[in-house]
Protein backbone atom coordinates (compact mmCIF):
# COMPACT_ATOMS: atom_id res chain seq x y z
CA UNK A 1 0.00 0.00 0.00
CA UNK A 2 2.26 3.33 -1.16
CA UNK A 3 -0.05 5.80 -0.93
CA UNK A 4 -3.34 6.81 -0.36
CA UNK A 5 -4.47 5.37 -3.04
CA UNK A 6 -4.77 1.96 -2.13
CA UNK A 7 -7.96 3.69 -0.06
CA UNK A 8 -9.39 3.39 -3.69
CA UNK A 9 -9.38 -0.09 -4.23
CA UNK A 10 -11.20 -0.54 -0.76
CA UNK A 11 -14.02 1.45 -2.16
CA UNK A 12 -14.37 -0.56 -5.12
CA UNK A 13 -14.72 -3.77 -2.77
CA UNK A 14 -17.44 -1.84 -0.83
CA UNK A 15 -19.43 -1.30 -4.40
CA UNK A 16 -18.58 -4.52 -5.42
CA UNK A 17 -20.47 -6.16 -2.10
CA UNK A 18 -23.53 -3.87 -3.00
CA UNK A 19 -23.57 -5.54 -6.88
CA UNK A 20 -24.69 -8.91 -4.25
CA UNK A 21 -28.16 -7.21 -3.25
CA UNK A 22 -30.99 -8.33 -4.73
CA UNK A 23 -32.08 -4.34 -5.38
CA UNK A 24 -28.14 -2.68 -5.87
CA UNK A 25 -28.80 1.14 -5.35
CA UNK A 26 -26.14 1.24 -8.08
CA UNK A 27 -25.11 -0.78 -11.21
CA UNK A 28 -20.92 -1.15 -11.46
CA UNK A 29 -19.87 -3.88 -13.56
CA UNK A 30 -16.12 -2.96 -13.01
CA UNK A 31 -16.08 -3.14 -9.21
CA UNK A 32 -15.48 -6.85 -8.55
CA UNK A 33 -12.50 -6.80 -10.85
CA UNK A 34 -10.87 -3.92 -9.29
CA UNK A 35 -11.70 -4.78 -5.43
CA UNK A 36 -10.16 -8.18 -5.89
CA UNK A 37 -7.71 -9.42 -4.55
CA UNK A 38 -6.74 -5.56 -3.03
CA UNK A 39 -9.76 -3.99 -1.80
CA UNK A 40 -11.08 -6.84 -0.11
CA UNK A 41 -7.82 -7.22 1.80
CA UNK A 42 -8.07 -3.67 2.79
CA UNK A 43 -11.36 -4.33 4.04
CA UNK A 44 -10.86 -7.52 6.13
CA UNK A 45 -7.70 -5.71 7.80
CA UNK A 46 -10.16 -3.10 8.89
CA UNK A 47 -11.78 -3.59 12.25
CA UNK A 48 -16.03 -3.78 11.45
CA UNK A 49 -15.03 -3.02 8.31
CA UNK A 50 -17.93 -4.93 6.77
CA UNK A 51 -20.31 -3.20 9.22
CA UNK A 52 -20.27 0.02 7.47
CA UNK A 53 -20.81 -0.97 3.93
CA UNK A 54 -23.99 0.61 4.64
CA UNK A 55 -23.15 4.73 4.77
CA UNK A 56 -20.36 4.56 2.10
CA UNK A 57 -22.64 2.44 -0.55
CA UNK A 58 -25.58 5.07 0.91
CA UNK A 59 -23.14 7.84 -0.09
CA UNK A 60 -22.11 6.64 -3.54
CA UNK A 61 -26.02 6.29 -4.62
CA UNK A 62 -26.19 10.05 -2.74
CA UNK A 63 -24.30 11.51 -4.96
CA UNK A 64 -25.46 9.91 -7.99
CA UNK A 65 -28.72 11.51 -7.61
CA UNK A 66 -26.90 14.86 -7.02
CA UNK A 67 -25.09 14.81 -9.56
CA UNK A 68 -28.09 14.25 -12.32
CA UNK A 69 -30.03 16.11 -10.51
CA UNK A 70 -27.00 19.35 -10.61
CA UNK A 71 -26.64 18.54 -14.72
CA UNK A 72 -30.09 19.02 -15.40
CA UNK A 73 -30.88 21.70 -13.38
CA UNK A 74 -27.84 23.84 -14.02
CA UNK A 75 -26.64 22.63 -17.19
CA UNK A 76 -23.03 21.88 -16.41
CA UNK A 77 -20.74 21.94 -18.83
CA UNK A 78 -17.72 20.44 -17.19
CA UNK A 79 -17.64 18.02 -13.95
CA UNK A 80 -13.90 17.74 -12.63
CA UNK A 81 -13.66 14.55 -10.17
CA UNK A 82 -10.59 15.11 -7.94
CA UNK A 83 -9.47 11.70 -6.75
CA UNK A 84 -12.00 10.14 -8.67
CA UNK A 85 -9.88 6.46 -7.82
CA UNK A 86 -12.22 3.51 -9.44
CA UNK A 87 -15.15 5.98 -9.80
CA UNK A 88 -17.18 4.82 -13.36
CA UNK A 89 -19.63 7.47 -12.99
CA UNK A 90 -19.17 8.38 -17.16
CA UNK A 91 -19.80 4.60 -17.79
CA UNK A 92 -22.84 3.57 -15.03
CA UNK A 93 -24.73 7.15 -15.28
CA UNK A 94 -26.84 8.45 -18.16
CA UNK A 95 -24.93 11.69 -19.29
CA UNK A 96 -25.27 14.37 -21.90
CA UNK A 97 -22.12 13.01 -24.56
CA UNK A 98 -21.15 16.53 -24.95
CA UNK A 99 -20.24 16.89 -20.84
CA UNK A 100 -16.73 17.19 -20.47
CA UNK A 101 -15.76 15.13 -17.49
CA UNK A 102 -11.87 15.32 -16.25
CA UNK A 103 -10.70 12.62 -13.49
CA UNK A 104 -7.61 13.49 -11.52
CA UNK A 105 -5.57 11.42 -9.52
CA UNK A 106 -2.38 9.45 -8.97
CA UNK A 107 -0.49 7.79 -11.58
CA UNK A 108 -0.53 4.64 -10.97
CA UNK A 109 -4.61 4.62 -10.37
CA UNK A 110 -5.33 6.53 -13.72
CA UNK A 111 -3.06 3.83 -15.44
CA UNK A 112 -4.75 0.64 -14.15
CA UNK A 113 -8.70 2.43 -14.39
CA UNK A 114 -7.36 2.88 -18.23
CA UNK A 115 -6.50 -0.49 -18.27
CA UNK A 116 -10.13 -2.13 -17.20
CA UNK A 117 -12.40 0.60 -19.21
CA UNK A 118 -9.91 0.18 -22.39
CA UNK A 119 -12.44 -1.35 -24.00
CA UNK A 120 -15.53 0.56 -22.78
CA UNK A 121 -16.89 3.81 -24.27
CA UNK A 122 -18.13 6.27 -21.70
CA UNK A 123 -21.20 8.19 -21.75
CA UNK A 124 -19.85 11.80 -22.08
CA UNK A 125 -16.06 13.50 -22.85
CA UNK A 126 -13.43 11.84 -20.32
CA UNK A 127 -10.04 13.36 -19.65
CA UNK A 128 -8.20 11.47 -17.26
CA UNK A 129 -4.86 12.62 -15.84
CA UNK A 130 -2.39 12.48 -12.81
CA UNK A 131 -1.74 14.47 -10.13
CA UNK A 132 -0.65 14.39 -6.53
CA UNK A 133 -3.80 16.82 -4.88
CA UNK A 134 -1.34 17.77 -2.36
CA UNK A 135 1.19 19.45 -4.94
CA UNK A 136 -0.82 22.65 -5.55
CA UNK A 137 1.04 24.15 -8.19
CA UNK A 138 0.55 21.12 -10.41
CA UNK A 139 -3.10 21.32 -9.55
CA UNK A 140 -3.57 24.68 -10.44
CA UNK A 141 -1.68 24.46 -13.56
CA UNK A 142 -3.98 21.53 -14.03
CA UNK A 143 -7.24 23.11 -13.29
CA UNK A 144 -5.80 26.40 -15.27
CA UNK A 145 -5.21 24.75 -18.43
CA UNK A 146 -8.65 23.23 -18.70
CA UNK A 147 -9.89 26.61 -19.90
CA UNK A 148 -13.16 26.75 -18.04
CA UNK A 149 -14.06 31.03 -17.99
CA UNK A 150 -17.36 30.25 -20.44
CA UNK A 151 -18.37 26.91 -18.50
CA UNK A 152 -20.37 26.01 -15.71
CA UNK A 153 -18.68 23.68 -13.59
CA UNK A 154 -19.31 20.94 -11.23
CA UNK A 155 -16.81 19.96 -8.81
CA UNK A 156 -16.49 16.70 -6.76
CA UNK A 157 -14.11 15.32 -3.67
CA UNK A 158 -15.87 11.91 -3.01
CA UNK A 159 -13.90 10.62 -0.04
CA UNK A 160 -11.13 13.03 -0.40
CA UNK A 161 -11.29 15.85 2.30
CA UNK A 162 -11.24 13.49 5.64
CA UNK A 163 -7.73 12.98 4.41
CA UNK A 164 -6.80 16.21 4.08
CA UNK A 165 -5.42 19.12 7.07
CA UNK A 166 -7.17 22.06 7.58
CA UNK A 167 -4.83 23.96 5.55
CA UNK A 168 -5.10 21.43 3.02
CA UNK A 169 -8.86 21.92 2.81
CA UNK A 170 -8.60 25.57 2.80
CA UNK A 171 -6.05 25.80 0.06
CA UNK A 172 -8.03 23.86 -2.10
CA UNK A 173 -10.82 25.69 -1.41
CA UNK A 174 -8.95 28.88 -2.29
CA UNK A 175 -7.59 27.51 -6.05
CA UNK A 176 -11.23 26.48 -6.67
CA UNK A 177 -11.87 30.09 -5.76
CA UNK A 178 -9.31 31.69 -8.02
CA UNK A 179 -10.60 29.96 -11.39
CA UNK A 180 -12.92 31.95 -13.50
CA UNK A 181 -15.91 30.37 -14.11
CA UNK A 182 -19.42 31.05 -14.86
CA UNK A 183 -20.34 29.53 -12.26
CA UNK A 184 -18.88 26.53 -10.02
CA UNK A 185 -20.88 24.04 -7.45
CA UNK A 186 -18.66 21.34 -5.26
CA UNK A 187 -19.87 18.12 -4.08
CA UNK A 188 -18.44 16.57 -1.06
CA UNK A 189 -18.73 14.28 1.53
CA UNK A 190 -18.22 15.45 5.44
CA UNK A 191 -18.54 14.22 9.08
CA UNK A 192 -18.76 15.59 12.31
CA UNK A 193 -15.67 15.60 14.33
CA UNK A 194 -16.85 13.42 16.80
CA UNK A 195 -17.43 10.35 13.77
CA UNK A 196 -13.97 11.34 12.41
CA UNK A 197 -12.45 10.55 15.87
CA UNK A 198 -14.00 7.57 16.72
CA UNK A 199 -13.70 6.24 13.07
CA UNK A 200 -10.13 7.10 13.04
CA UNK A 201 -9.63 5.27 16.44
CA UNK A 202 -10.63 2.38 14.54
CA UNK A 203 -8.75 2.62 10.98
CA UNK A 204 -6.33 4.74 10.97
CA UNK A 205 -3.40 2.12 12.16
CA UNK A 206 -4.57 0.29 8.92
CA UNK A 207 -4.62 3.15 6.86
CA UNK A 208 -1.31 4.62 8.23
CA UNK A 209 0.23 1.92 6.15
CA UNK A 210 -0.91 3.20 3.06
CA UNK A 211 0.72 6.63 4.65
CA UNK A 212 -2.95 8.64 5.17
CA UNK A 213 -5.11 8.57 8.21
CA UNK A 214 -8.81 9.84 8.73
CA UNK A 215 -7.89 13.57 10.15
CA UNK A 216 -10.37 16.81 9.55
CA UNK A 217 -14.18 16.62 10.94
CA UNK A 218 -16.57 19.11 8.38
CA UNK A 219 -20.20 20.33 9.37
CA UNK A 220 -21.62 23.42 9.63
CA UNK A 221 -20.26 24.64 13.02
CA UNK A 222 -16.58 24.71 11.88
CA UNK A 223 -17.56 25.05 7.78
CA UNK A 224 -16.06 28.76 7.45
CA UNK A 225 -13.06 27.57 8.75
CA UNK A 226 -11.89 25.41 6.22
CA UNK A 227 -13.56 26.92 3.16
CA UNK A 228 -13.28 30.48 1.45
CA UNK A 229 -15.79 32.60 2.15
CA UNK A 230 -16.61 32.50 -1.86
CA UNK A 231 -18.39 29.43 -1.00
CA UNK A 232 -21.93 28.95 0.65
CA UNK A 233 -23.87 25.79 1.87
CA UNK A 234 -26.95 24.82 -0.79
CA UNK A 235 -28.01 21.52 0.14
CA UNK A 236 -27.03 18.75 2.18
CA UNK A 237 -28.21 15.44 2.68
CA UNK A 238 -27.95 13.30 5.43
CA UNK A 239 -26.60 10.18 5.22
CA UNK A 240 -28.66 8.64 7.87
CA UNK A 241 -32.26 10.25 6.38
CA UNK A 242 -30.64 8.90 2.86
CA UNK A 243 -29.83 5.39 4.32
CA UNK A 244 -33.33 4.98 5.67
CA UNK A 245 -34.74 6.22 2.54
CA UNK A 246 -32.66 3.09 0.86
CA UNK A 247 -33.50 0.60 3.20
CA UNK A 248 -29.87 0.61 3.84
CA UNK A 249 -29.48 1.63 7.44
CA UNK A 250 -28.57 -0.01 10.49
CA UNK A 251 -30.66 -1.45 13.53
CA UNK A 252 -28.79 1.89 15.43
CA UNK A 253 -29.56 4.16 13.29
CA UNK A 254 -33.62 3.08 12.79
CA UNK A 255 -33.81 3.24 16.22
CA UNK A 256 -32.34 7.01 16.98
CA UNK A 257 -34.58 8.21 13.68
CA UNK A 258 -37.66 6.93 15.71
CA UNK A 259 -36.96 8.17 18.99
CA UNK A 260 -36.04 11.42 17.15
CA UNK A 261 -39.67 12.26 16.32
CA UNK A 262 -39.25 13.28 20.31
CA UNK A 263 -36.23 15.44 20.61
CA UNK A 264 -35.81 18.92 20.43
CA UNK A 265 -35.45 20.26 17.11
CA UNK A 266 -31.98 21.52 17.85
CA UNK A 267 -30.58 17.64 18.77
CA UNK A 268 -32.34 15.81 15.84
CA UNK A 269 -30.82 18.58 13.69
CA UNK A 270 -27.15 18.06 15.66
CA UNK A 271 -27.76 14.19 15.09
CA UNK A 272 -28.78 14.04 11.20
CA UNK A 273 -25.85 16.56 10.56
CA UNK A 274 -23.16 14.41 11.85
CA UNK A 275 -22.26 12.86 8.14
CA UNK A 276 -23.81 13.79 4.87
CA UNK A 277 -23.62 14.86 1.79
CA UNK A 278 -22.77 18.83 0.96
CA UNK A 279 -23.13 20.94 -2.20
CA UNK A 280 -21.60 24.71 -2.29
CA UNK A 281 -22.27 27.41 -4.80
CA UNK A 282 -19.57 30.19 -5.99
CA UNK A 283 -21.20 32.24 -8.63
CA UNK A 284 -18.42 34.20 -11.15
CA UNK A 285 -18.59 37.24 -9.36
CA UNK A 286 -18.82 36.63 -5.76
Amino acid sequence: MENVSATAYWMAAYRSIEQGEKYPLFIDTFSAEIAEPKGFQFLKNLSFGLHYEWIFNTRTKVIDNLIIETLQKEQIDVVINLAAGFDMRPFRLNLHPNLKWVEIDHENIILQKNKVTKNQTPNCQLLRTSCDLTQDSRLKLLLTDLKLAEAKVLILTEGLLIYLSRPQILNLSNSFGELLTVRMFWIFDGAHPLIVKMMGWLWNPVLSLARCHFTSGIYRGNFFSFFSEQFEIVRFDSLFHQAKKFNKAPVSVNVMTFFSNWWLPSVRNWYFGLSGIYMLDRSKNK
